[in-house]
């Protein structure tokens, strides 16, 4: 006989109720997916709206308008989605 415990011999959680909302784990690799495709379509929006106006810009001028809205707009989101991150690093670097 094994001592593990089998799935119907197992206590329900007091802890997890049926009213609590499930609050579904992201990974960082798909935070980090997640921002990069809202920076681009960001910055592609900014571009489509350039391409729209009834002006003759160049193709380089709409890829720097891109670049401008599309960059500033990934690195903020980035640095918020990493900041709780960064916050455990320093906590065990100054607990060492």
């Amino acid at each position: 006989m094994s001592s593990a415990v089998s799935e119907t011999e197992r206590k329900p959680d007091p802890s997890r109720s049926l009213l609590q909302p499930f609050k579904p784990r992201v990974s960082l690799a798909g935070k980090i997916t997640a921002i990069l495709l809202i920076a681009l379509t960001a910055g592609a929006g900014a571009a489509a709206c350039l391409e729209l106006l009834p002006l003759e810009l160049p193709l380089w001028f709409e890829f720097l308008t891109a670049l401008l809205v599309g960059l500033p707009l990934g690195a903020w989101l980035l640095s918020r989605a990493l900041r709780p991150i960064d916050v455990a690093i320093e906590a065990l670097a100054n607990g060492i």
